[in-house]
């Protein structure tokens, strides 16, 4: 028997997978907030990827307190036709072991069809991304997914 696609999870996919960027709400250990757009990609489980500098805010916080939300949402909406997700959350930095996943994710995102004919791995040197270097990938885990539009919030199970 074939399963028939909920609506709003093919609308929560499509929303995740026609956006590049993710705002991501961190706070640290005193409870004080941040929000970061960040450019993303995410896999086949919607765990998401970003890159960002290890001394940055969101990236500290992320160190001190690992539960995070997103929204992701067109901002080019008209007023009134507004749909996006909420996404409730726990993040932390990629380890040295899992590195190329995240790459490879984040290369077909950032640079889809690019037809340079460099792989992922020739593209972003994983080496580079672990200390002493600045720069460190994240992966983003989804909690709770839910779908919101103008009147209502429906939480999705996208998986």
């Amino acid at each position: 028997m074939q399963e028939i696609p909920h609506p709003h999870k093919e609308k929560a996919k499509a929303i995740i997978n026609e956006n590049k960027y993710m705002v991501l709400a961190t706070s640290d250990k005193e409870s004080k907030p941040w929000a970061s757009p960040v450019f993303f990609a995410h896999d086949e489980r919607y765990n998401f990827y970003f890159l960002s500098s290890i001394n940055s805010r969101h990236a500290k916080n992320i160190l001190s307190n690992p539960n995070v939300g997103i929204a992701i949402f067109d901002s080019r909406q008209k007023m009134g036709q507004t749909e996006g997700l909420q996404i409730e959350a726990v993040a932390g930095q990629i380890g040295k072991n899992s590195l190329d996943k995240a790459i490879e994710h984040y290369c077909m995102k950032a640079f889809p069809n690019s037809g340079s004919g460099l792989s992922p791995s020739e593209r972003y040197d994983p080496e580079e991304y672990i200390e002493p270097h600045d720069l460190r990938f994240f992966k983003v885990s989804p909690e709770k997914i839910y779908i919101v539009d103008i009147e209502k919030r429906v939480a999705v199970d996208i998986f």
